[in-house]
């Protein structure tokens, strides 16, 4: 026998899924850069060009002359406990929450996934680290349910 041939029995043989996998990673890569270019060519997305949105059906779309506005509700964090005999919630606060929104007897509205509002908070004096808690003063939030401020 051949070195050659030595070498040859020696490689183990090729899985057929693993030029496969490259292949179909290279597609999806190059799909979604293509269809990114796609959708700035035709000046749009697929909403206008199936004619789904309301929006679009009625030709009320924002012109460019108009400021975004800012939304005046400030995401302070999430309800993580609830005490209804009590009438407490507890709040974890989120990463950027604001200095102001924690001071006592400041109100925070608590609101679901839809941004329907649930229930309004007052803030107590109890603030250990990311905790904060509140009193229920109406409505009925939910754990899970985000915790926002109406800045002045």
């Amino acid at each position: 026998m051949s070195i050659h041939r030595l070498r040859l029995a020696a490689r183990p043989l090729p899985r057929p899924w693993a030029g496969a996998a490259a292949m179909v990673s290279a597609a999806v890569i190059a799909s979604t850069l293509g269809g990114c270019n796609a959708l700035q060519r035709l000046g749009g997305g697929a909403a206008r060009s199936s004619g789904t949105t309301a929006a679009a059906k009625a030709g009320s779309q924002p012109t460019s002359s108009e400021p975004l506005v800012p939304s005046p509700r400030l995401i302070v964090g999430r309800v993580v406990a609830l005490d209804w005999d009590l009438r407490h919630a507890i709040v974890e606060l989120g990463p950027e929450a604001p200095t102001e929104a924690l001071t006592p007897d400041t109100e925070l509205i608590s609101r679901d996934a839809n941004l329907r509002e649930t229930g309004k908070l007052r803030v107590s004096r109890q603030l250990r680290g990311r905790i904060l808690g509140t009193f229920l003063v109406s409505g009925s939030p939910a754990v899970d349910n985000e915790v926002v401020w109406l800045a002045p």
